[in-house]
């Protein structure tokens, strides 16, 4: 899995993460897309 990470100043990167693994009674939830509202000023 692959996500974002903030270095600070400014800066990000993109890196490789392994996958979470559910521990008992969890579950792991795929999200395919989100969305974030638009703010008029």
């Amino acid at each position: 899995m692959q996500g974002v990470v903030f270095l600070g100043d400014r800066k990000l990167a993109l890196q490789h993460f392994d996958g979470p693994i559910p521990g008992p009674g969890e579950v792991v939830l795929e999200i395919k897309a989100s969305g974030k509202g638009i703010i008029l000023f």
